[in-house]
């Protein structure tokens, strides 16, 4: 987990080759943690961006969508890409997509739907 904070000191810093590498090398060693990696990737494809290699960018952006498409975060840095690209239509795209996936706000979100499917099983 060290090697994840190492990435985003380097970050930090502006140090963004550190960054990718140490991202990278976490990626490597952690297989399991699926939200974890999705913001590793994320945070590849944000360093890419300062580098101006935004084709790079694009591509850890597209693996952290494919890593963990429950999240909303992949999406939204996906539309944020696209909006400085300036292609509205997959910002729109990408934006919908995120505003679909359903993350429990609050306790009472979920209970709610719990009631509501319990009588289901």
């Amino acid at each position: 987990m060290y090697i994840y904070y190492q990435g985003i000191n380097y970050m930090y810093q502006g140090k963004w080759y550190k960054a990718i590498n140490s991202f990278i090398n976490y990626l490597k060693l952690n297989e399991y943690d699926k939200e974890k990696r999705s913001q590793a990737m994320i945070y590849i494809a944000k360093s890419y961006k300062y580098l101006n290699k935004y084709e790079d960018a694009k591509k850890w952006l597209n693996k952290a969508i494919k890593e963990a498409p429950f999240l909303k975060e992949p999406y939204i840095e996906m539309a944020l890409y696209y909006a400085n690209q300036e292609d509205w239509h997959k910002v729109i795209y990408y934006c919908n997509k995120a505003k679909r996936i359903n993350e429990f706000e609050t306790i009472d979100d979920l209970l709610k739907l719990a009631k509501k499917y319990k009588k289901h099983y």
